[in-house]
């Protein structure tokens, strides 16, 4: 599956929960992931991959260097069935009395 459609459907969701979704580039830095999602609780990082396709080296170094200072990351989002996943461990989140 393209990483169009599959960007769209989770645009879509994150529309539809009212979660804040961004297209996320950064000039001086290559690697960097595709999206932001923006919820309630927390803000995350999403990178997003074609069916079939993985992260290059520069992308899993970055990705590394962020989940190291913090950030949470949802790599290789590469189908409906993870764009699923990540909005219902999302809301999960949303749900509990605690932060984490």
């Amino acid at each position: 599956m393209r990483e169009s459609k599959i960007e769209k459907y989770l645009k879509d969701l994150c529309k539809k929960e009212g979660f804040g979704y961004y297209k996320f580039t950064s000039p001086s830095t290559s690697g960097v992931p595709d999206r932001i999602l923006i919820t309630p609780k927390r803000t995350v990082f999403v990178e997003l991959k074609a069916t079939g396709k993985t992260m290059r080296a520069l992308q899993i170094e970055i990705v590394k260097q962020m989940e190291k200072e913090g950030a949470i990351v949802y790599k290789n989002i590469n189908s409906f069935e993870k764009c699923d996943d990540i909005i219902r461990k999302e809301k999960e989140l949303i749900e509990r009395k605690t932060y984490g």
